[in-house]
This record gives C-alpha cells, sequence and structure tokens, in this order.
C-alpha cells in the first residue's frame, strides 16, 4: 500500500525541531551564597544573575515528548493520502506536431517529465504512450519505461503545418481507459479541448525573421531568384544574410537587412552561368527552420508538339503552341494537332474543319464547367461561329455555349493499351478571335502542362517542404519501388516532399526521377508572437488523487498521541517545579 503528500506544504513544520532543540540548550544558571542558617534562604526560584546561557544540551522527557508532539503534528499538516489497492493506468501523451513546436521543444521537455513523474506515482504500475497530434503518424512510444519516452520525444521533429489534433485525441481516448488513467496534450498555445485532456504548455511569445516563398526562373541560361524576408515580431529587427553556392564553403554574397515590426524585405539575385543550386542563409534565431533556403536551377521535359495541319490554321496554332513555355514544334511529337475526324495515336489536340462562308456567329453567352483547365478564366470575350458538335456520355464538357459543347475533352487508348487524352476546340479558330483571347492561351497552356506531368523524364526543381508530388512511373516501377534521399538517408517515399529544408532526390531503380529542393514557406507557424504558457494538468491530477486515493485512516489516533504528548510534557515540568518548591 503506498501513500503520497496532500500538502507537501506541510512539511515546513518540521522547522520547529531545531527551536525545541535550542529551547532545551538553554539553562539558568544559578548564583552560590553561603549563609549560616536554612531559614535565612528565601523561598523562591533561582535566578540567573547572566540570564539564559548555552549549555550543553541534556536530554529530558520533555524534550522527547516536545519532538514527538512535532513529528505528529507535521504528518497530519501534510495530509498523507494512501491507496486502498494496486492501481494500473495509463497515460497517453499526444505531441503538437505543428512546426512552430521545434522552437519550444527543448524547453518543454522537462516540465513534461516533471508532470509524467508526479502521475507516475499515482499508480503502482503505469503504461506510457507518446503520439503525434497528426493521427497518420505511428506511435512514438508505447511502454512503460519512461526513459525511453524521455528517448522517443528527443527524436520526435515537429514540422507540420497547423492542424486539428482531434483525431489524435480520439485514438488517444481508446488507449485510456475511463478513470484508469490520463490524457495530456503538449502544446505551445492555448487550445479548446474536452475537460479530460489536460494541456500542457511552456511557450512565450518569441521574435522570429524568416525566409517566406520562394520564385525561381531561368532566363538565357542564368538562375534568377527572389524571396521575401518577413519579420513575425513586434519589434524591428536586423539580420545578417547570405548567398551560399552548395558546391562552395564560403559566402558568395552578403549583407544585413532591417525590418520593421511585422514588415517584409525582398531579396533578388541571380547565380553564375556554372552555378545550378544554392543556399540562401539568415542568421539563425529560435526558429530555424525559415532560416535557410536551398533552392536549385528548375528544369522539366520539353513537351514536342506536332501540328499536322495545313493552311492558314496550322500557322494561328503554331504561334500560339509556341508562346508556352517548354513546349517546342516537331514532328511525331508527345502531342500532336489534327483536323477533327483525323486518326491518332496518342494525346492529340482536334481543332474544327472550316466553317462554311455564310456561318453566323453564335451570340449565345458562354458559360465554364468547375474545372481545373478552364475555371477562374474570363470567357465572355470568345466570339466563334456556329458549330454542332457530336458529344458522347463519357466525354468531359469544359466550355459551353449555350447548350452546344465548345470545348471538351475525351479519355481514350491507344492500340498498344496506353491511355491518351483529346481535346476538342470545337470552333472554326480563323473565323473567331481565339488568338486574341488570353483564356484561350491559358487553357491550353494548363493542358500542355498535365501532358507535361504525365511524362516519364526526370525534372527538377524548388518545392515547398510536405507538398505532395504525383509522379508518372515507368514501366515495370510500382509505387513501393519510389524512394527518396535527403539528408545522407534513404526511405521509403510516402507521397510528398521530405519534412526539413534542404536538397533531395526521387527515384527507383537507378532511375533518378525527381531532383529538388526544399524550403520551409508556412508564414502562419512561423509567427510565434501569439504563443502562451497554460497549465491545466495540475487540475486534473489533483481530481484523480482525490478519486483515487483516501485520507489517513489513523488520523485520530495520531490526534490522540498529540494531545498525550503535549500533556506529558507539561504535566512532567509541572511536576518538576513542584518538587523543586517542595525541597526549597
Amino acid at each position: 500500500m503506498s501513500f503520497h503528500l496532500g500538502n507537501p506544504a506541510g512539511l515546513w513544520a518540521l522547522l520547529a525541531i531545531p527551536v525545541v532543540v535550542l529551547i532545551h540548550c538553554l539553562q539558568q544558571k544559578t548564583r552560590r551564597v553561603r549563609v549560616s542558617t536554612l531559614f535565612l534562604l528565601q523561598r523562591v526560584a533561582p535566578e540567573s544573575a547572566s540570564g539564559s546561557q548555552l549549555e550543553r544540551f541534556r536530554q529530558s522527557l520533555p524534550f522527547w515528548m516536545q519532538i514527538l508532539a512535532t513529528l505528529l503534528l507535521t504528518w497530519m499538516l501534510a495530509e498523507p493520502r494512501w491507496m486502498t489497492r494496486d492501481r494500473v493506468q495509463d497515460v497517453a501523451v499526444v505531441l503538437d506536431q505543428s512546426a512552430s513546436m521545434s522552437a519550444y521543444k527543448a524547453v518543454s521537455k522537462e516540465p513534461l517529465l516533471a508532470a509524467l513523474e508526479r502521475w507516475k506515482g499515482l499508480a503502482s504500475q503505469t503504461r506510457w504512450h507518446l503520439l503525434s497530434s497528426e493521427s497518420r503518424r505511428p506511435t512514438l512510444y508505447s511502454g512503460e519505461d519512461l526513459g525511453a519516452l524521455a528517448k522517443a520525444y528527443d527524436a520526435w521533429q515537429p514540422r507540420s503545418a497547423m492542424h486539428d489534433p482531434a483525431e489524435a485525441l480520439a485514438a488517444a481516448t481508446g488507449l485510456v481507459p475511463s478513470g484508469q488513467g490520463a490524457m495530456l496534450y503538449l502544446t505551445d498555445h492555448p487550445a479548446e479541448l474536452p475537460a479530460n485532456v489536460a494541456v500542457l504548455s511552456v511557450a512565450e511569445p518569441m521574435e522570429n525573421v524568416g525566409f517566406t516563398g520562394l520564385e525561381v526562373k531561368v532566363d538565357q541560361g542564368r538562375v534568377k531568384w527572389q524571396t521575401l524576408v518577413k519579420n513575425s515580431g513586434a519589434a524591428t529587427a536586423s539580420r545578417k544574410w547570405q548567398v551560399r553556392w552548395a558546391e562552395a564553403q564560403e559566402a558568395a554574397d552578403a549583407g544585413t537587412l532591417s525590418l520593421p515590426a511585422g514588415g517584409t524585405v525582398t531579396l533578388k539575385g541571380e547565380l553564375p552561368p556554372e552555378v545550378t543550386r544554392a543556399w540562401l542563409e539568415l542568421e539563425v534565431d529560435a526558429f530555424p527552420l525559415d532560416d535557410k533556403m536551398p533552392l536549385m536551377m528548375p528544369e522539366s521535359p520539353t513537351l514536342s508538339v506536332d501540328v499536322n495541319l495545313s493552311g492558314d490554321v496550322a500557322e494561328v496554332l503554331k504561334r500560339m503552341l509556341g508562346a508556352l513555355p517548354e513546349t517546342r514544334l516537331g514532328t511525331q511529337g508527345e502531342v500532336t494537332v489534327a483536323e477533327i475526324g483525323q486518326a491518332v495515336e496518342g494525346d492529340v489536340i482536334y481543332v474544327d474543319a472550316a466553317a462554311p462562308a455564310d456561318a453566323m456567329l453564335d451570340t449565345e453567352i458562354v458559360a465554364a464547367e468547375n474545372h481545373p483547365l478552364v475555371k477562374d478564366l474570363n470567357w465572355s470575350p470568345l466570339i466563334t461561329p456556329k458549330s454542332a458538335a457530336v458529344v458522347l456520355p463519357t466525354d468531359t464538357v469544359l466550355l459551353w455555349r449555350g447548350s452546344r459543347a465548345l470545348i471538351y475533352q475525351r479519355q481514350n487508348r491507344t492500340t498498344e493499351g496506353r491511355p491518351a487524352v483529346q481535346l476538342y476546340l470545337h470552333w472554326d479558330l480563323l473565323r473567331s478571335n481565339a488568338q486574341r483571347v488570353p483564356a484561350v492561351l491559358v487553357m491550353l497552356h494548363r493542358w500542355m502542362q498535365e501532358r507535361r506531368e504525365a511524362m516519364v523524364a526526370m525534372r527538377r526543381g524548388n518545392y515547398e517542404t510536405h507538398q505532395r508530388l504525383e509522379l508518372t512511373l515507368p514501366e515495370g516501377v510500382k509505387p513501393t519501388d519510389l524512394m527518396v534521399t535527403a539528408e545522407g538517408r534513404t526511405l521509403p517515399f510516402a507521397g510528398s516532399v521530405p519534412e526539413n529544408p534542404g536538397f533531395f532526390q526521387i527515384g527507383a531503380k537507378d532511375q533518378v526521377l525527381v531532383e529538388g529542393a526544399a524550403h520551409f514557406a508556412d508564414v502562419r507557424e512561423a509567427d510565434l508572437s501569439a504563443c502562451s504558457a497554460i497549465d491545466s494538468n495540475a487540475t486534473l491530477e489533483a481530481e484523480t488523487r482525490a478519486r483515487e486515493t483516501q485520507f489517513d485512516p489513523m488520523v485520530p489516533l495520531w490526534t490522540l498521541a498529540l494531545l498525550g504528548a503535549l500533556l506529558t510534557a507539561w504535566g512532567h515540568g509541572a511536576k518538576a517545579r513542584q518538587w523543586r518548591s517542595l525541597l526549597g
């Protein structure tokens, strides 16, 4: 049967012991007077001529009774509480996975372990569960060793965007039977959670300056970059910065920035022709994730387009498609442009044949579907002659002219069984103003980008940490074959860019599919000004102690013993004074 002290402050009563000892060390020294007869001796208690003096301690029964009374009083003031049975409990700790917690991870460890030690004292056996607030992540630790839990905490890396921990807390609820444990949520900001979840935060507002957003483009073979530096603090901040080539040890460019509270400053530059990757670096602060930004020369596969038409319409389409980035005109390309009715293998853009000379312009309203290829574009300026399209039930209409389909898409397959996409522009381009309507060109750019992304080819680019990547796999390669290499480690590819800033590669079977640079760009997580401390763990712990323990049942006995000790000390002192009076 174990116990704990409900009021540890009661132990301060032990300070009465040295006071009692000191009092018993103070003795009165009597003065010797020679007289001829005893009747001349005054019947009074002896008085010290020099006052009380510190003498050698002499033990006596009142002294030990007073010590016993002090110990009994201290014991009752400390309010011992006893566990009446062997108790097994489960304690689940959910760690806030959001990236801002990385600034407070180190300072949160000791308060968390101290809280868990107190919970450990509430049961004879405790099972620990350490979870991430992102439910899709595996359990960090499960077992009865608090030291092993501390090691799992050290290996934990908070890197996610802001999210709702409800699913993780629901999973933790399943690990903690009702009334047989506790759930703790470690975070860096106040959170509204169920009453049975204790919130622990030791965070405080901090200043932070970091990179946010990156634009990299290639102009005449030179890599030009531009980024923003944001001050998320409440005061003006100054930071040193530098640009370091990935191949160089020393900074190639450097300077100092001064940013007002909440302000931003634009940094831009250009890499030398021979340099394809670099690091942008700021002076390191409490939140280092946004202090270093890698960048590299972007490179996407070039899409070859075969315009299988003749005459003026071919020239119009060549001008339109030739203006698209990473696109070249050629023969036997990945995309073919043909007239509706021609049999073409693979991806194709079909355009309508020339309209009759007396064809009337179509004045009905143009309406776009909610489709990524055509949404958020202004189609009202588009003028086309009337046409009649034959749309299959399986086709996806993108743009309507009244009740007639103007642009639609059809999924098909080649004779070899490969998927192919057909885009239909069902109007006479020469009798329309399509080449002067930006929406048409943007739509073609989006469609070509989809075809480019579907190509099996190596890509280089700049990505945000955690960004999802959809990859087209080579023949014979399965998604489970994909591996990502970053920070000197190779791990299975989980479908997204690594969570730490830096350079990485994704590939399978010695074939590299992606070379990239991942940078942190979550402005909300980089703002530490709203972080604050909170601790509702003490309340939940006190409720559990009151529920699972009872007061010392021997308190009446200790009370009687205390009264007995006090009466014995007082009685012995009175009796001694009486005997001295009689002897005198």
